[in-house]
Parts: C-alpha cells; structure tokens; sequence
C-alpha cells in the first residue's frame, strides 16, 4: 500500500523511515564517540532521540494519509466526470 501512495519514492522513503527510527534514536543515545550519554537512572535525556524520531514517524504517517485521501479524490472526480459525459453532459 505504502509503495501505492509514495509511488517511485517509495525505496527511498523507506529508507529515510529506517534512519528515522532505528538509526537516529542510536545516534542521539550513545553520541559520534559511542559513549552512552543515558543517565544510569534514565530520565529524559536518553528518550529525545526516540521522541524525536515518534514525532518525525506521525507526521510522516499523516502526510502519507493526506496524499492516499487526495489521490481517491482526484479518481473519485475523474470516474463522476465519465459518467457525467456518458449520460449527454447534463449533471442534473
């Protein structure tokens, strides 16, 4: 379905997913050197990654909503116009 909605993007759209959601979290957890910057209690600092990437995931989401609600519109209005032409143009 997602290949449906993005339609060529969509490789590359499921790669930036991957590096939203797994990469990125990893990167801000454990920083360039590879050392954890998590506090041993937890706490906020070690979940901005994974909030960044939740934040960044729903509105792709929503995005790809928008564009699949478009698209049946617009072929929604291209079959009304067909039929409006097979019945002699009168739309009443």
């Amino acid at each position: 379905m997602i290949a449906s909605v993005v339609g060529r993007s969509a490789p590359w759209f499921l790669v930036a997913a991957l590096i939203l959601v797994v990469i990125m979290p990893m990167e801000c957890a454990f920083g360039a050197d590879g050392a954890s910057s998590v506090r041993p209690g937890g706490g906020p600092a070690g979940n901005t990654g994974y909030v960044f990437a939740a934040f960044l995931f729903v509105w792709g989401a929503l995005w790809l909503y928008l564009v699949a609600i478009h698209r049946g519109q617009r072929r929604m209005e291209e079959r009304l116009s067909r039929l409006e032409k097979s019945r002699g143009g009168d739309p009443s």
